[in-house]
């Protein structure tokens, strides 16, 4: 999965993906000590529903501080946006 962690003018976060995510993402969890993203689904079990993205040092900054993360994907050649609460896990 091609994922791309951006910064809106506002400040806001937003991960654009090359992938239709399924709708039911129901949250990104901050990694910190493994510096990763925890793309995590409703309905499904947490050691199997999540899909792990690494993260680089310098992004970490902007994570730490953001309540939530703007998704965008295109699907069927339509764009699709939504927030998703970011939750902080670990050191």
């Amino acid at each position: 999965m091609n994922i791309e962690l951006g910064q809106l003018p506002d400040g806001s976060l937003v991960m654009g993906c090359a992938n239709a995510l399924s709708p039911s993402l129901c949250r990104i969890e901050v990694v910190r000590d493994q510096k990763v993203l925890r793309l995590v689904y409703e309905g499904i079990d947490d050691d199997e529903g999540y899909l792990p993205w690494e993260v680089q040092n310098d992004n970490l900054a902007h994570l730490a501080d953001a309540p939530s993360i703007l998704v965008v994907h295109e699907e069927h050649a339509v764009l699709k946006g939504y927030d998703v609460p970011l939750i902080q896990v670990g050191l």
